[in-house]
């Protein structure tokens, strides 16, 4: 429910649209089936590409976020990213992300869950 309104707000803010390609970082094909948005989007991952993501057609890379020498500077249209970035180490790295997304992209959409949020978001159990 919480990432459907999120997912709308991102839309409504970028209007991916007009958009010709999107680089979602830390993401997954889930995030995208259905929208009309699935032949825009590259998966970014640290691991290697999913079988059910390619067999979905989407392109999908495996890299580190922290260093995408492979992207020129606004490579992409729109970066996303869907709770990442407190995954990937201390200040510092958070800070060589946040760099990277936005070198590599016109645009942005980093989100993070709000610490203070009742509900833990990745086990979704309360006040963990």
């Amino acid at each position: 429910m919480f990432r459907n309104k999120r997912f709308e707000v991102f839309v409504d803010e970028l209007s991916p649209y007009d958009s010709k390609n999107i680089l979602d970082v830390g993401g997954s094909s889930e995030t995208w089936l259905g929208t009309g948005f699935e032949h825009k989007v590259t998966l970014l991952n640290l691991t290697k590409p999913k079988e059910r993501d390619i067999k979905k057609k989407f392109k999908a890379i495996q890299a580190n976020a922290l260093n995408m020498h492979m992207y020129k500077e606004n490579e992409f249209d729109i970066v996303f990213s869907n709770s990442v970035i407190e995954h990937v180490g201390d200040r510092a790295n958070q800070k060589r992300f946040a760099e990277e997304v936005k070198r590599v992209g016109e645009c942005y959409w980093v989100q993070t869950p709000n610490r203070h949020f009742p509900m833990e978001p990745h086990f979704l159990f309360p006040f963990f």
